[in-house]
């Protein structure tokens, strides 16, 4: 999936149709038109959402390993780029389904999690090509974002977690806190 996400930053390709994946929206309509004629369409809104709810608490495991290869954290944010997409789609297929508004509290949700799992595994890594690693698989996954027009909060994702991993090769640098003297702002700039 991680390399797909590459591939997809490079060529004009339709995440949800193309050689790879063919993502068809005919039974969520045919499930809207069944559950509208029973007067249960929002019985069944109700039941997406939790739905959706419960697969993102899966994407999102406890912990987070990441060694120098972060393909844990790769394949978390490829996933997290790919429910994503289907959120996106189904709110711009299906508009009175699934709003933008809905979409977006839950992308802020799943966002606020993945920040804290990631802040937390970025503080404990030593290896600062581990963290130019990170780095870059955040990168990859901000720009993927980006492509497929998903509306972050800001930039505050990427700017926590980004920030994290330079004040965590600073301290790696002078190898303990970072010295008052140096001023953090321009450190920071050193490693972009």
């Amino acid at each position: 999936m991680y390399h797909l996400l590459r591939f997809m930053l490079t060529n004009a390709v339709d995440p949800l149709q193309n050689k790879s994946l063919s993502i068809s929206f005919q039974p969520l309509y045919e499930a809207i038109h069944i559950h509208s004629s029973l007067g249960k369409g929002e019985e069944l809104r109700d039941t997406y959402d939790t739905d959706r709810r419960k697969q993102m608490d899966l994407l999102i495991p406890a912990s987070l390993n990441i060694n120098e290869h972060t393909h844990e954290l790769q394949d978390l944010l490829a996933n997290i780029a790919g429910f994503a997409i289907i959120e996106r789609a189904t709110s711009v297929k299906v508009q009175t389904f699934r709003t933008a508004s809905e979409v977006e509290s839950l992308w802020e949700a799943m966002c606020a999690r993945v920040i804290d799992l990631i802040a937390d595994t970025v503080a404990k890594i030593l290896d600062s090509k581990v963290l130019l690693s990170v780095r870059d698989a955040l990168e990859l996954f901000m720009q993927t974002v980006q492509v497929i027009q998903v509306q972050l909060s800001g930039l505050t994702f990427r700017d926590m977690i980004f920030r994290q991993c330079r004040l965590s090769v600073i301290c790696l640098i002078y190898s303990g806190p970072i010295p008052m003297s140096l001023d953090v702002d321009s450190a920071l700039n050193l490693i972009r």
